[in-house]
C-alpha cells in the first residue's frame, strides 16, 4: 500500500484511538527513510557534500581557527535501523550536530513585565499552549535563542520535545540544537528530530526523566543525511501532508461534536419529565425498542465510551416507570411500605435493630418528577435498616491476630459483589467496638475514599463487618426483595450522591444523607419486572461494549498493518 492509498483509505482506520497522531508520526517516518518523495539523480550526493564540508573544516582546524572535533567510532552498518536510498549517507549526531545548554538566572531576578536591559527567559512552559512570560536581566544570561532556533526539552516530562524557539535567553531545562546550514535544511532537521529516528534512541539515552541527556548521550545516534535539494522537497511534501492531517483532524472533531450534540439531544428528549417529551408511548417498553433499534443504535453507540450514557438512560427510565408497563392488578407500593414499617417496629421491639427517628414528611416540591399512580415516594431509611461500622485499634494485636470475621472497607465497592473481606478481625474486636455483623444481601455504599470510590455501591455476598467509610443498607422483611431495585436506584444516583458530599480535599458523604435519599418506589411485582428488564438491557450493553472495543482494536491493528506495509 502506498502512502497515497493509505490516506485514501483513512476512513477504514479512523476509529483507531490515535489514528491521526499515528498518521503524523508515520509521515515523518516515511520522510526520514527516503520514501516520501522520489530521488533525483541530478542531486549532489550527501557524501560529496559532506566530504567538501569536512575538507573545509579540516582547513580551518589546520589554520587554528576552530578546534579539532573529537573523533567518534565508525558507524557499525549492522546496527543501522533501516536502509536508505542511494545518494543518502548515514552520519552520527556528534559528527554533524551539537547542542548548547541554557543558563538559570536566580529567581530573585525574575519579573513578569519587559524592562530596559531585560530579556525574555524562555522556559519549557513558554513553548506550550499557555506561556507565562518571564523576564530577566540580560547580564545574568550567557545563552540566547531566536524564533529560528530549534530547541529540545532536556528534563522531566518534556524530555525530547522539539520546539521552535522564542527571541530571548533560555534556561537549563532546554538545549539549543546547532547544525550546519550548508548541510541541513532547518525545517528538515526540525522534523528529523521529531521522528522516531531521534526520539526512540533519545528516550533510551536519557538516564532518567530528571537527569535528562547530554552531548555524550547524543553523539553516537545515527542519522540519515539526504541531499540538500531532496531535504527541501521532503519538507514541502511533509508540510502538504500535515495540512491534510489538520483537515482530517478538524473534520473528525466536527463530526464527533455534531454526533455528541445529536446523542445528547436524543437522550435528553427520552429523559424529559412526563408531559414534556415529544415521543409517544415513551413510558412503555417501546422505549427499549427505540434505544436498541439498529438505526438509533449506530447513532449513539459508535465508541465503547458511548455505552455509559446508554446505561445511564436505561437506569433513568427504570426508576421513572418508563421501562416496563404498569399492571393495574399490582398491589400499590404504599401497601408494601406499610408492611415494611410494621416489620421495622417489630424488630425494634425485639431489640434486633435500633430505633431511629421517624422519617420526615416528603414535601411535594422535593420530588424531582411524577411517578406512576401505583408508585409512591419514600425515604431510603423507611425501607431498610441503615448502619455503619468502625476500625478496631491497630495498636491492639488481639483485634487482628488470627481473626476469622470478614471486615470490609470502602475499596471493596469497586466490585459489584463483595465475596471476601478486606481483612479479618477477631470476635473480641467486634465486641469491644460493637461491630455489627451484616447479613448476606446487604448493600454497602462508600461514604468516602480515593478516586471514584465515594458513592459506589456493592452487594455483600458474605456475612461481614465494615469500617466507618461505609454505610450498610440492610433488608427488613420484604425489603430483602426490594434491595435489587434499591441497588439499581443507587447506581443510577451515583453522581447525585457524590455531589452531596461535604468537606475539603476529601469530601465525604454521611449516613444521614444516605438515609434521606428519596426512593421512587414501585409495586413489588413491578420492581421484579424492572430489575429483569434492566439486567436484560445491561447484558446487551455489555455485548455492545465488547463489540465496539473489538472493532476499535481491529481498526488499530489495521492501522498498524497499513503503516508497516507502507514503510516496508
Amino acid at each position: 500500500m502506498t502512502p497515497e492509498n493509505l490516506l485514501a483509505h483513512f476512513n477504514c482506520i479512523a476509529d483507531a484511538p490515535d489514528a491521526i497522531p499515528r498518521l503524523r508520526r508515520f509521515i515523518l517516518d516515511l520522510a526520514v527513510r527516503g520514501k516520501l518523495v522520489e530521488q533525483d539523480p541530478n542531486d549532489e550526493p550527501a557524501a560529496e557534500l559532506l566530504k567538501r564540508i569536512t575538507a573545509e573544516k579540516e582547513q580551518l582546524v589546520a589554520e587554528k581557527k576552530i578546534k579539532k572535533p573529537k573523533a567518534l567510532p565508525p558507524i557499525d552498518a549492522g546496527e543501522l535501523p533501516f536502509e536508505i536510498p542511494d545518494g543518502w549517507k548515514w552520519v552520527l549526531f556528534g559528527e554533524v550536530f551539537d547542542i548548547q545548554g541554557g543558563t538559570q538566572p536566580p529567581k530573585s531576578k525574575f519579573v513578569d513585565q519587559p524592562q530596559d536591559g531585560y530579556v525574555r527567559l524562555v522556559q519549557i512552559r513558554d513553548l506550550g499552549d499557555k506561556p507565562v512570560p518571564t523576564y530577566v536581566p540580560k547580564s545574568e544570561c550567557r545563552r540566547f535563542c531566536s524564533n529560528k532556533d530549534i530547541m529540545i526539552g532536556r528534563y522531566g516530562a518534556s524530555v525530547g520535545k522539539v520546539f521552535w524557539g522564542i527571541d530571548g535567553a533560555y534556561n537549563v531545562a532546554l538545549v539549543k540544537f546547532c547544525y550546519d546550514e550548508t548541510l541541513w535544511n532547518g525545517d528538515f532537521a526540525f522534523r528529523l528530530l521529531k521522528s522516531s529516528i531521534f526520539q526512540n534512541p533519545l528516550l533510551d539515552a536519557s538516564r532518567s526523566a530528571q537527569a535528562g541527556f547530554n552531548k555524550t548521550d547524543l553523539a553516537p545516534i545515527p542519522f540519515p543525511l539526504p541531499p540538500l535539494a531532496e531535504q527541501k522537497r521532503i519538507v514541502a511534501k511533509v508540510t502538504e501532508l500535515m495540512a491534510l492531517c489538520d483537515r482530517l483532524e478538524a473534520a473528525q472533531a466536527e463530526g464527533n461534536k455534531q454526533r455528541k450534540r445529536l446523542v445528547a439531544a436524543t437522550h435528553h428528549q427520552i429523559n424529559l419529565p412526563d408531559g414534556k417529551a415529544d415521543t409517544t408511548d415513551a413510558h412503555t417498553t417501546d422505549i427499549a425498542s427505540f434505544l436498541f433499534h439498529p438505526s438509533t443504535f449506530k447513532l449513539h453507540t459508535s465508541r465503547p465510551q458511548d455505552v455509559s450514557l446508554l446505561r445511564q438512560t436505561i437506569l433513568n427510565l427504570a426508576v421513572r416507570g418508563k421501562l416496563v408497563p404498569q399492571d393495574p392488578n399490582d398491589e400499590p407500593a404504599a401497601e408494601l411500605l406499610k408492611r415494611i414499617a410494621a416489620e421495622k417496629e417489630r424488630l425494634v421491639a425485639e431489640k434486633k435493630i435500633k430505633k431511629t427517628k421517624p422519617c420526615r414528611v416528603i414535601e411535594s416540591d422535593e420530588t424531582p418528577y411524577q411517578v406512576p399512580a401505583t408508585w409512591c415516594w419514600a425515604m431510603l431509611d423507611s425501607l431498610s435498616d441503615i448502619g455503619t461500622g468502625s476500625t478496631p485499634k491497630r495498636t491492639i494485636p488481639e483485634y487482628w491476630k488470627n481473626g476469622s470475621i470478614p471486615w470490609v472497607t470502602s475499596g471493596a465497592t469497586r466490585d459489584n459483589q463483595i465475596l471476601h473481606g478486606s481483612e479479618l478481625v477477631t470476635k473480641l474486636a467486634t465486641e469491644d467496638h460493637r461491630l455489627r455483623l451484616y447479613p448476606q444481601g446487604t448493600l454497602l455504599i462508600a461514604l468516602y475514599g480515593q478516586g471514584k470510590t465515594r458513592g459506589q455501591v456493592a452487594k455483600l455476598c458474605i456475612q461481614a463487618t465494615i469500617n466507618q467509610a461505609l454505610a450498610a443498607i440492610c433488608p427488613v422483611g420484604e425489603n430483602g426483595k426490594v434491595l435489587d431495585y434499591i441497588d439499581l436506584l443507587l447506581r443510577k444516583k451515583y453522581h447525585e450522591l457524590r455531589e452531596q458530599a461535604a468537606g475539603g480535599a476529601q469530601p465525604n458523604l454521611n449516613v444521614q444523607k444516605i438515609k434521606e435519599t428519596l426512593v421512587p418506589l414501585p409495586p413489588l411485582a413491578e420492581q421484579k419486572r424492572i430489575v429483569a428488564k434492566v439486567d436484560e438491557l445491561m447484558a446487551l450493553c455489555d455485548a455492545l461494549e465488547a463489540q465496539l472495543t473489538t472493532s476499535q482494536s481491529e481498526s488499530q491493528q489495521l492501522l498498524e498493518a497499513c503503516l508497516n506495509e507502507a514503510i516496508a
